[in-house]
């Protein structure tokens, strides 16, 4: 999606491996912190319409399109969620909405701004609007798979079959993040990042086995997992290899 694509997946690296499945990080109270403005009404504010109009205006100008606009403002929005400033993150990512509402890369900011605040089942619901919207790009289908788990572990209304079904969908998303990989010598790290989150998602899963063996290819594209999950996971299960 964009040139900071590398440094993205070893920032992700470390936040998968701290995210439990709950958090305690608050943004602000104001509509421009809650996706898609939580639902406020901007239409109504003549000085916030006005905006919201000269905004889409100017950019779509810029940028030759809304969608090439949407998408220089979730870049922006991805440089700001990697310097972990998740509320002006958030701002870029709402009006990159504002321009184009399709564009399925908007909900994959918005969901991963929540998942990094504890909302597991807020971010599944908004990642669920960019899967509807085509949403494809590997490293986005490796975090729906993980914040799918995330939801179902931190859901106590679910019954057992639900969560089951829950686990399943997630494995299909990593399955289909496997399937979108690019095949060159670059795509080493994504690939590393998709094993490491897979391994993550059945750590929670109470699968330590799994993610044992998830841990195996994780080695095998030169990627680790650092000594803070190594070691919830060595307690969990001793390596079995």
């Amino acid at each position: 999606m964009f040139n900071t694509r590398t440094s993205l997946a070893w920032l992700l690296f470390a936040l998968l491996l701290s995210t439990a499945c709950a958090g305690s990080r608050r943004l602000g109270t104001s509509p421009e912190f809650i996706a898609m403005y939580g639902g406020d009404d901007r239409s109504s504010n003549p000085i916030l319409a006005q905006a919201d109009k000269d905004l889409i205006e100017g950019t779509t100008r810029e940028f030759g399109s809304r969608r090439a606009a949407s998408q220089a403002f979730v870049e922006q929005g991805m440089r700001y969620y990697l310097k972990d400033d998740l509320g002006t993150a958030m701002k870029r990512f709402n009006q990159a909405w504002l321009i184009d509402e399709s564009d399925p890369e908007v909900y994959w900011g918005f969901a991963v701004v929540n998942h990094d605040l504890g909302n597991n089942c807020e971010a599944k619901r908004l990642i669920e609007m960019g899967l509807a919207r085509g949403l494809s790009d590997p490293d986005a289908l490796a975090d729906a798979g993980r914040i799918f788990t995330l939801c179902a572990v931190s859901d106590p209304s679910l019954s057992q079959a639900d969560r089951q079904a829950a686990f399943m969908e997630s494995d299909q998303l990593y399955y289909r993040s496997m399937g979108a990989q690019p095949n060159s010598a670059g795509a080493r790290l994504n690939r590393g990042y998709l094993y490491s989150s897979w391994a993550t998602a059945y750590y929670w899963r109470g699968d330590y086995a799994k993610a044992w063996e998830m841990i195996d290819r994780v080695e095998q594209y030169g990627a680790e997992l650092g000594d803070q999950f190594m070691g919830q996971l060595n307690q969990a299960m001793p390596d079995p290899r």
